[in-house]
């Protein structure tokens, strides 16, 4: 009998020390996850500036592109 509780304190010792670990890689996990979650909205961010950037830029060429064909007619 006394083999066997033995057996089964080591038994919950071994279980107790996997659900740390367990634990652990999971708070590590959601850690990472919200760090990546934070990077994608950033990557969301630029992007969306970028494109805001681009259709500027492209507005402008084309306005440019408007004036240089009037002077070229006169």
């Amino acid at each position: 009998m006394a083999t066997r509780v033995k057996e089964l304190e080591v038994l919950v010792s071994a279980l107790n020390l996997e659900k740390e670990e367990l634990l652990k890689d999971r708070t590590d996990t959601i850690e990472k996850l919200r760090f990546q979650d934070k990077e994608l909205k950033d990557a969301v961010s630029q992007r969306k500036l970028a494109m805001t950037e681009y259709n500027e830029v492209t507005d402008k060429l084309s306005e440019l592109r408007q004036q240089k064909q009037k002077l070229s007619r006169q």
